[in-house]
């Protein structure tokens, strides 16, 4: 996923983590530690389900005006993806605005992929990575039909 990702225009500082949410309980969302989670979402089911984890893949975006299209195809290759049946989302973050002297707004916002699976506990088969591979040969398809919209400005 990460490869394809990197190929469309304007994505950069692109990274990705898998975390297991099994025994997460809701009570636990309000700390720092578990701030880049969906927080909603796993707060809708009262935390992590048996043998749930996350795959969360984060990415950055050069300035809206040099590449207008990218957020957009995405948007629409996940929902597409959603609607389709795979459990994934995809999600803005941020910092506070300011954090004691420091001001982080205008340069904190960054892109998040969420993609839920189940691992059941002691399971180290790549069921999914599998899965996440199938993510990714379907968004390659889709650059192949409508990449080349994404540098085009008079869409």
């Amino acid at each position: 996923m990460h490869t394809v990702l990197s190929s469309l225009p304007g994505l950069v500082e692109i990274s990705s983590n898998i975390f297991g949410l099994q025994g997460l309980e809701s009570e636990q969302l309000g700390s720092l530690e578990f701030a880049r989670l969906p927080l909603g979402a796993i707060r809708r089911t009262l935390g992590g389900l048996d043998g749930e984890a996350l795959v969360q893949t984060e990415f950055r975006v050069e300035p809206l005006a040099r590449y207008p299209n990218t957020i957009e195809f995405l948007a629409w290759f996940v929902r597409d993806q959603s609607r389709g049946g795979v459990p994934i989302q995809l999600r803005p973050f941020a910092l506070p605005p300011q954090a004691g002297e420091l001001i982080q707004l205008g340069t904190s916002l960054l892109w998040q992929i969420d993609f839920f699976c189940i691992v059941p506990m002691g399971d180290r088969s790549s069921a999914h990575l599998t899965a996440i591979d199938r993510i990714a040969n379907d968004l390659e398809f889709a650059l192949e039909i409508y990449g080349h919209l994404l540098t085009k400005n008079d869409v």
